[in-house]
């Protein structure tokens, strides 16, 4: 199950890149919630987002949902802050790399 997930988030990746036509096109993966019966899936994003170059791995710890599976609103904000985040880290990396 953990390499189903790795490898349907590499795909994800991996086929923007195609898309856009570039090989180091950064992209951010997301955490599912953690309520304990998905620690398969999350590991997979785990180690998709470090096994990939130019990958990073926004968490979702400390987020809450409505009812176990959607974030909240507030929630929501906080991620995709932790994303944002993440792909300045990513795009600043790669500047640094390329001076």
């Amino acid at each position: 199950m953990k390499q189903i997930a790795i490898t349907l988030l590499l795909a994800a990746g991996l086929s923007a890149r195609l898309a856009a036509q570039t090989e180091d096109l950064p992209f951010v993966i997301g955490e599912v919630f953690d309520d304990h019966k998905r620690d398969v899936v999350r590991a997979g994003q785990k180690t998709a987002a470090e096994s990939v170059s130019n990958a990073a791995f926004a968490t979702s710890q400390g987020l809450k949902t409505a009812e176990g599976i959607h974030f909240i609103a507030a929630s929501q904000i906080e991620l995709g802050n932790r994303f944002a985040l993440a792909m300045i880290k990513l795009c600043k990396q790669n500047a640094t790399s390329k001076e």
